[in-house]
């Protein structure tokens, strides 16, 4: 890896994007870092791929062609807006990234208005900024939205909000004696999801109905076919006093802003929205909808519209114009709220941001994270929404390791971090530790793992199961022999870690019996019971914040939920044979399946499709659900079931416990050791056997007398991830 700056030198940082515009939001934030980074000793050049020639014949020193960037920037900068081929290539380039993420308008509202060639372009820009969520280590999102959207994306590393640096070139203008007239102002590029038709339309009613004195100006450029559209509307329905004014010069944006009475916007899509910014510095009183990052950007300082139909927005112009007390509120508000983004104040922001990432990297000691196989795919699976939270944990420490993600190559050629393409150099003290469970790489690297370990690098995995060894019949033939050379090389060094005592003694009693092969001499265990508090879930309530279920009653069906990915050893056949013959019975049950499709599972599925009760009494949402969805199916289940014939954990009993839902689970050791007696529990291989428990649960279940799983020791993902790191380091945390 690249020497790491010192105390006695500040790193080189240049930002890069892909199109720098004059008088452009995105650009004009970057010229303001430029001159903050300058100021501060950090330097700060500017390269970009295509740069707008006002800029360059400007006498605007520091911006350069992309083309010659030879990589010797400390940390890299990028600007997030658009799809970026360049982008592609940051994690086999030198130097720290740190994103800044203006959002990505999704493809849908260019769809809507057949432009593909544009949804294709915005499809593109988000598909690259999921497949590069593991790149940075750092994220500034210029609002609290565009935080959430990169966390949904999967971003892990720390993901900080800083607002655009606006900076404006003169002070507010005295207001101008509006007298009858009305002008109406949006500044902003003429696109579908700024949804200028919806202004034209409430435009149409005010002028024809309330005030034919006013005026409507679109300041903003756009030549597409939705372009073309707006501007032949005020033909098409006889609409005087509509001014389309394409680019404009900083001078007359400023007189348009100086001669406005109001400002709209009913855009359904903004990151940020800098011209709500640019109108409360003008005084201009603000009517805005609802949507996106408009209503945090705002901050109570304009009219906030729930509803934007035309009737509807014509009335909130003419509050305006006509309620003096609320348009001089409406003006403070703006006023005030503009000096929580007074540029000294974001500059500062931006400054403490470098000075904690710098500091951060400056830490002695280095903690190394496995990604191998989530930098390939996102599958969502279990053992990757361990990882997930296990890397947010990690990242969220303010402790003596930095964290490094970090790939074991698939030739065999050693472990590469995820952020700068270099071989990984681990020193003595640090750790390499592996959730990710990569089955085909690690053993592949074995000869580099030695090396690190010889010279004194711990190295520790994490092992969910053993059902490839156990149960070979319900996994692929290759995962089986895949997992089975994992297995003999996890044992080399420093421990293994597992998700709950059973899965540790299961491991323990294999090793007895398979006393063969190369092992640690001081091969150390321990385990950490898995959280139930995911962190991407949305709307959830602690289950001691939930109201106490009642009984079902005879006539309404009892709903039960199964969780889990289908694949043999869920006993999703069982399951599914058991609810049919209990439908038969006239037992009156609803069960709803969540999980992909997994392997060796044709019988399973054909079971599933074919069954009389599929698609009424029996639901597979088999294609991945929102979490949105599946908190809703927790919510409304009666009872959470479980019947696999062997787990390492299962996610989803700590969940159901989560939400407070009895538990229907199998007999089997690592249930016992995480729900003791608050759950029901059964035997058995063949449906009747389900089907007989599922009968009894329910008789109790009407009668108030099924055990609770209210007792469960439910851990968060901050108590596993301290006990984690007490295993990996040998220190108690705090």
């Amino acid at each position: 890896m690249k020497q790491e700056y010192t105390t006695s030198r500040l790193p080189h940082i240049i930002q890069i994007l892909p199109t720098i515009s004059y008088g452009d939001a995105i650009g004009n934030d970057c010229l303001a870092i430029r001159d903050c980074l300058r100021e501060a000793g950090y330097g700060g050049d500017i390269y970009a791929e295509q740069i707008d020639p006002k800029l360059q014949n400007n006498g605007i020193s520091g911006i350069k062609s992309i083309h010659e960037y030879q990589d010797d920037a400390d940390i890299l900068i990028c600007h997030v807006s658009v799809a970026w081929d360049y982008m592609l290539t940051l994690g086999e380039r030198p130097g720290h990234k740190i994103f800044i993420y203006h959002n990505i308008t999704p493809p849908h509202f260019f769809k809507d208005y057949e432009d593909p060639a544009a949804a294709e372009r915005c499809g593109e820009g988000l598909k690259q900024l999921k497949f590069l969520r593991l790149v940075p280590s750092l994220c500034l999102a210029v609002s609290a939205y565009n935080k959430a959207e990169l966390e949904k994306a999967g971003y892990l590393c720390p993901v900080h909000v800083l607002p655009v640096i606006c900076q404006f070139r003169e002070q507010a203008a005295v207001r101008k004696d509006k007298g009858d007239s009305a002008n109406i102002l949006f500044v902003g590029r003429l696109a579908p999801n700024k949804k200028q038709h919806d202004i034209l339309e409430a435009f149409y009613i005010y002028h024809k109905n309330i005030n034919p004195s006013s005026r409507l100006i679109l300041l903003g450029g756009g030549e597409d076919d939705y372009a073309e559209a707006l501007k032949a509307y005020p033909r098409f329905t006889a609409l005087d006093g509509v001014t389309f004014t394409g680019h404009v010069s900083d001078s007359e944006k400023d007189a348009y802003y100086r001669n406005a009475d109001v400002f709209l916007c009913l855009s359904e899509h903004e990151g940020f929205c800098v011209p709500l910014l640019e109108a409360m510095h003008y005084e201009v009183p603000i009517i805005a909808y609802k949507s996106s990052a408009v209503t945090e950007t705002l901050g109570g300082a304009g009219l906030l519209l729930e509803r934007k139909e035309p009737e509807i927005v014509a009335e909130a112009i003419d509050m305006v114009m006509t309620d003096e007390k609320l348009r001089n509120s409406l003006i403070a508000n703006g006023r005030e709220r503009l000096k929580d983004f007074a540029p000294e104040n974001v500059k500062a922001l931006l400054l403490n941001e470098l000075k904690a990432y710098t500091d951060y990297w400056k830490k002695e000691k280095t903690l190394f994270f496995d990604v191998t196989v989530q930098r390939k795919i996102d599958a969502g699976t279990g053992v990757q929404r361990v990882e997930k939270e296990e890397l947010k944990f990690l990242y969220g420490l303010n402790g003596e390791f930095k964290i490094v993600p970090f790939y074991f190559d698939e030739e065999g050629e050693g472990l590469f971090d995820c952020e700068t393409g270099l071989e990984i150099t681990p020193l003595p003290g640090d750790i390499i530790y592996s959730s990710d469970i990569s089955l085909v790489e690690t053993p592949k690297n074995t000869t580099s793992l030695d090396k690190l370990y010889t010279k004194g690098v711990k190295i520790w995995f994490f092992i969910h199961d053993l059902i490839p060894i156990r149960f070979p019949e319900t996994c692929d033939d290759a995962l089986v022999t895949a997992f089975s050379k994992w297995l003999t090389v996890i044992v080399r060094y420093t421990g293994i870690i597992g998700n709950s005592k059973a899965t540790i003694d299961d491991v323990k009693a294999y090793f007895r019996s398979h006393p063969d092969g190369e092992r640690s001499a001081n091969l150390t265990f321990g385990y950490s019971w898995l959280g139930c508090d995911f962190s991407s879930r949305c709307g959830i309530r602690p289950a001691t914040e939930t109201e106490p279920k009642t009984p079902c009653s005879e006539g309404n069906a009892v709903r039960l939920l199964m969780v889990s990915t289908v694949e043999p050893r869920k006993m999703h056949d069982q399951a599914v044979q058991a609810f049919d013959l209990l439908r038969k019975r006239d037992v009156n049950v609803r069960l709803d399946i969540v999980g992909r499709e997994g392997w060796k599972v044709e019988k399973t599925v054909r079971l599933i499709e074919s069954s009389p009760n599929y698609g009424t009494n029996l639901f597979w949402h088999k294609g991945g659900i929102s979490d949105e969805e599946l908190d809703s199916l927790y919510k409304s289940a009666d009872a959470v079931l479980v019947p696999s014939k062997w787990e390492g954990f299962g996610l989803a009993v700590t969940e159901g416990a989560y939400y407070g839902k009895p538990l229907i689970l199998r007999d089997i050791p690592v249930f016992r050791e995480i729900a003791g007696d608050n759950a029901f529990y059964f035997s058995g291989f063949e449906p009747e056997n389900l089907a007989d428990a599922v009968e009894e649960w329910i008789s109790l279940f009407r009668a108030g007398k099924a055990p609770a799983s209210s007792g469960i020791h439910l851990t968060s993902w901050q108590e596993h991830g301290k006990k984690l790191l007490e295993i990996l380091t040998g220190e108690k945390t705090e």
